[in-house]
């Protein structure tokens, strides 16, 4: 099934590819309901010990995907799975090397 996932994003934000560089997608972007996780499902991918690690994560990690649907404070975050699993994929290969 397919869903249209809002702009996370400020409207005037959008308009201004530069500051939305480390997305390659915005307004009205297609995804599997199937693929989007909550930060319960973020925190065991990345080996976190709590889902509230996740928005720490955020912080210290600038180039870690956002979520894809953010309804504001105590509201659902919903990522793009095959964003943070290849994010974490690609950390692992940097901390090995």
């Amino acid at each position: 099934m397919l869903t249209v996932v809002n702009c996370i994003c400020e409207v005037d934000v959008c308009q201004q590819p530069s500051e939305h560089a480390m997305r390659d997608y915005c307004c009205g972007m297609k995804v599997q309901v199937e693929d989007l996780i909550d930060s319960m499902d973020v925190a065991q991918i990345l080996g976190l010990s709590s889902p509230r690690a996740v928005h720490v994560y955020q912080s210290r990690y600038p180039r870690m995907p956002r979520p894809v649907i953010d309804r504001g404070p105590n509201r659902a975050r919903l990522w793009l799975k095959s964003e943070i699993v290849s994010w974490a994929k690609e950390r692992q290969l940097k901390r090995q090397s």
